[in-house]
């Protein structure tokens, strides 16, 4: 039975035909995404389309442990010293799972690049500076958790967090 027949004896509408061939399409971007580094690093006009429709699908998400160059997770927090040398450690910690994701989301946005870390940190501590009147500095914290590669796993290599950016501020 060849493909006309199929569709024929199923009576596809051709609504039904166009939905079929948009998930394909879709599966077909999802997975050039995955595996191939053109669509994040090129400046072609057909290729920022295609960065473009990831973007609003959504499809660009964290895809660590299938392909290991896109983005792995992140945290971050803050080491707060008082003027008495007492320090405390605030973090973005949530019982709620929907704040924790959106905690997740500011975080990955904040220190996914390495030209705004700083620009946000300073933010952030200003904010932790600003609203805690006995601080007298913070030290912002961010860690990525790197997967490693299938090979290094087997070789005994494990995940870990690394500490991709630390920043410490005074209040002056």
């Amino acid at each position: 039975m060849d493909l006309n027949q199929a569709f024929s004896q199923n009576n596809l509408t051709s609504k039904q035909i166009a939905i079929i061939i948009l998930v394909f399409f879709h599966l077909v971007t999802v997975a050039l995404f995955v595996w191939s580094g053109s669509v994040r690093n090129s400046t072609n006009d057909l290729v920022s389309l295609g960065r473009s429709y990831l973007n609003l699908s959504g499809s660009f998400r964290d895809y660590a442990y299938f392909a290991p160059s896109i983005a792995n997770d992140l945290r971050a927090g803050f080491l707060v010293e008082d003027f008495d040398r007492k320090t405390s450690f605030i973090d973005f910690v949530s019982d709620n799972k929907e704040i924790g994701f959106r905690y997740n989301s500011v975080i990955a946005s904040s220190m996914g690049g390495e030209k705004q870390r700083d620009l946000l940190a300073q933010s952030w501590a200003a904010f932790i500076l600003g609203n805690q009147a006995n601080a007298k500095n913070v030290t912002v914290v961010s860690q990525a958790y790197i997967l490693p590669s299938m090979q290094d796993y087997q070789n005994g290599k494990r995940p870990a967090w690394k500490t991709i950016y630390l920043g410490k501020f005074e209040k002056k």
